[in-house]
């Protein structure tokens, strides 16, 4: 997960699909909380586009709104029932 989280950072794309997955790991509300050694947080990129595709999580937090520059986000093939609020 670090190195998924690492490449994200400086790319600004998260794929998270296909892992079996049953919420959206905490790490990824917090993604800039622990940059890793010998990142330089200055070259970090905002997280633009989420894709948790064909997993089995059942919600997303509404910390999901603090990923303020997110312009995609996927979550299909999901056992979703509803999304927050605040990103509808």
């Amino acid at each position: 997960m670090d190195r998924v989280l690492k490449t994200a950072r400086s790319s600004g794309s998260l794929n998270l699909s296909n892992r079996s997955l049953r919420e959206v790991p905490e790490e990824v509300y917090k993604i800039f909380d622990a940059v890793g050694e010998g990142e330089k947080w200055w070259e970090n990129v905002e997280l633009q586009k989420l894709i948790l595709a064909h997993n089995s999580i059942e919600s997303i937090k509404k910390d999901l709104q603090n990923l303020s520059q997110l312009t995609v986000l996927n979550v299909s093939h999901n056992k979703l029932s509803a999304l927050p609020a605040a990103i509808e």
